[in-house]
């Protein structure tokens, strides 16, 4: 079982052992990676997924210090939460921010989904994957970069 502090770390080493380049990879490629990813076991007291989708803007959502004006981004967050004992403490969130480039295919797609909705992770996937939105954004976007990042919550 690993600790959350080392999800980045974990993430960022399962792209270099697929050989996924951030700047040069798409949305399902990555998606099937994170896929991959929640396969491993943590410990924390509950482990879900955030699935959004918004615009970009002057800075990526976590990583404050890039520019990506005008995209749409396509972010999968693994939320662990921490217990002190039996009480809740705080919330560590690994983000998986996928840029796009923005296009009018993609412009007005929207997206938000939280795993803990759903039975299981595998109907949680079914869910984005049938995604109309997402979808469009499989067949009509290109990546520009992916950025991982860790923050508490």
């Amino acid at each position: 079982m690993f600790d959350s502090n080392d999800s980045k770390i974990l993430f960022d080493d399962l792209m270099k052992k697929r050989s996924i380049d951030k700047k040069n990879t798409t949305l399902e490629e990555i998606f099937v990676l994170f896929k991959e990813f929640m396969k491993l076991e943590f410990d924390a007291a509950e482990d879900d997924i955030l699935y959004e989708v918004y615009n970009g803007s002057s800075y990526s959502k976590y990583e404050c210090d890039i520019e990506y004006n005008d995209s749409k981004v396509i972010s999968f967050t693994r939320q662990f939460e921490i217990r002190d004992g039996v009480d809740y403490d705080h919330y560590e969130q690994l983000h998986i921010e996928v840029v796009l480039e923005m296009n009018k295919q993609i412009r007005k797609i929207k997206g938000l989904k939280w795993s803990f909705d759903y039975t299981n992770h595998d109907d949680f996937y079914d869910a984005i994957e049938n995604n109309r939105d997402f979808k469009k954004a499989i067949g009509h976007s290109k990546v520009v970069d992916v950025i991982s990042s860790f923050s508490w919550v």
